[in-house]
């Protein structure tokens, strides 16, 4: 089975072109209960009755315009961001249901809003899985920018235990560990030996990430990323790699 990503997954995608429109979303969810002239004359009487609170409100809409960037970019502060600027939206919105109440035109317009920012940003949160936190949360593993994957079962040596692939690439593999033999952190450089058939490659690997829960479609383990291998070992890989595929196309025989 080949897991190779090319392209950004388009809940990311999604995701951040939803925080770009954000500001647009909340006003017209303001603005839609009245006809525009009417919905505008309040909107511009609220911002001279309650400052502090619209400025509030402006600078949320406005900091989401970072926020889409960051989350488009896949940068590990725009998961942080993410979430104190879901709480603070909610928080906001929420105060205007159970405090504005002096303003009968007005209050429904914000019961629309803090509704909008209910069923979608709170159903965001729920639905994002562990293969779309991880990327934010360990910045290398972005799986659309590595090569193919292939799932694959070579054997691995380590500190003289032997270990298994879940999956291998010519830049790196998952190595299975479900019972946490490997002695690593993120980051370290680690020495293995790959074994392809009849031939044994000896080169160092920086790990990338570690999984210790068995979770989402990848079992305890740890993510690997080849380091500094010669070109000849490249090329063993990709041969190796190459055939595994061919094999898998053709199926079981």
């Amino acid at each position: 089975m080949e897991n190779g990503y090319k392209k950004k997954p388009k809940f990311i995608v999604i995701f951040s072109f939803f925080y770009l429109l954000y500001p647009i979303i909340n006003i017209v969810a303001f603005l839609s209960t009245a006809p525009p002239m009417v919905a505008l004359n309040t909107f511009q009487d609220f911002i001279l009755e309650k400052p502090a609170y619209m400025l509030l409100n402006i600078l949320l809409w406005l900091a989401t315009i970072p926020l889409s960037f960051g989350l488009f970019k896949v940068k590990k502060w725009a998961w942080f961001y993410f979430f104190i600027h879901s709480t603070l939206v909610i928080v906001m919105s929420l105060f205007s249901v159970v405090f504005i109440k002096e303003n009968i035109d007005v209050q429904p317009r914000f019961n629309m809003v803090f509704f909008v920012n209910l069923l979608i940003l709170i159903p965001m949160a729920f639905f994002i899985k562990k293969e779309i936190r991880t990327p934010y949360l360990n910045p290398r593993v972005k799986w659309w920018e590595q090569s193919a994957r292939v799932r694959h079962n070579l054997k691995i040596v380590y500190q003289n235990n032997e270990f298994e692939t879940f999956d291998i690439s010519e830049s790196g593999a998952f190595i299975l560990d479900k019972g946490n033999k490997i002695d690593a952190h993120s980051d370290d450089i680690i020495p293995i030996s790959l074994i392809l058939d009849n031939k044994i490659i000896r080169c160092y690997s920086e790990v990338a990430w570690i999984n210790q829960e068995e979770k989402s479609n990848l079992p305890k383990g740890v993510g690997i990323k080849f380091f500094n291998l010669k070109k000849e070992e490249i090329r063993q890989i990709k041969d190796f790699l190459k055939i595994i595929r061919t094999e898998n196309k053709r199926g079981p025989a």
